[in-house]
């Protein structure tokens, strides 16, 4: 899957104009923010009612519906907006691309995103099956429905971003992000949902504004930029699930969300670095 997001991206990057990329990145991520919810749905109902392999054999099928609409309609062509010439290799492409202050920025900048998103969704299934809110299996899967304003806002990313700029729009998906996550550490249940429901829309937002900032700060080889990015959101996946884990069992939820949100600032810092006056 992370090859496909990471092929997928420099399609977009090398198919669309440099003011188109931004729209693009939107509406796949939008497709991401929805696969996340119906995705968790269909297979945990799928499981419950046909089994676990039945589950699998499903979503073979949609991998497979995937790579015949790849077939129908990725076409091959040269790159529209490239400006500058390919590297050499793939390793001075790395090298091209980690010299620019602009693009480490937005690595990191993915590491954190998934991170925290992995970080909260991961362990508040454990909070919330606990006392004081102690719900039932059933409602905890019904917990994901916090996807579906994400759903609605993640597309207008492209549209606020070129009125307003990737910078301030990125620094306030990071407030958002982080007054979700002052209200993960309450007590009451409302106040966790709409924590969690703001979490979800401002880092998947967030998470748009950023691919789109790496496929118009990388003006050749998308393919490695890209592949750098993801590289390093998947690591920030792994590491939130280990790292937030050991955080969690010793220390409990509300130091779990202090972490969180010191990271989170640290991606507000980083962010401060998305600014487009100036190519690679």
């Amino acid at each position: 899957m992370s090859t496909a997001f990471t092929l997928t991206l420099t399609h977009l990057s090398e198919r669309c104009t440099l003011t188109a990329i931004g729209g693009a990145m939107a509406a796949y991520i939008t497709g991401n923010v929805a696969s996340n919810l119906f995705g968790r749905l269909l297979a945990s109902g799928l499981a419950d009612n046909f089994g676990l392999a039945e589950s699998f054999y499903a979503f073979s099928v949609l991998n497979l519906a995937g790579a015949l609409i790849a077939f129908l309609y990725f076409k091959d062509g040269p790159p529209l907006s490239s400006s500058t010439p390919a590297a050499s290799s793939v390793f001075a492409a790395w090298r091209t691309h980690l010299g620019n202050p602009r693009l480490r920025a937005a690595f990191g900048i993915g590491f954190i995103m998934l991170f925290v998103f992995v970080g909260v969704f991961s362990y508040v299934n454990f909070v919330i099956a606990e006392p004081p809110f102690a719900l039932p299996q059933m409602y905890i899967g019904l917990v994901y429905l916090v996807f579906v304003p994400a759903i609605l806002t993640t597309p207008v990313a492209s549209a606020v971003t070129r009125r307003h700029g990737a910078r301030p729009t990125f620094l306030a998906t990071m407030a958002v992000t982080l007054v979700g996550l002052m209200l993960l550490a309450t007590s009451s249940l409302a106040l966790m949902l709409l924590g969690l429901t703001l979490v979800g829309a401002a880092l998947f937002f967030g998470q748009s504004v950023a691919t789109a900032f790496v496929g118009r700060s990388a003006q050749h080889d998308h393919a490695a930029a890209n592949g750098l990015y993801l590289a390093s959101y998947y690591i920030g996946g792994i590491a939130g699930a280990l790292i937030l884990g050991q955080i969690f069992v010793a220390f409990g939820w509300t130091a779990a969300v202090a972490v969180l949100s010191g990271l989170i600032v640290i991606a507000a810092l980083l962010g401060l670095k998305f600014h487009e006056d100036a190519p690679e």
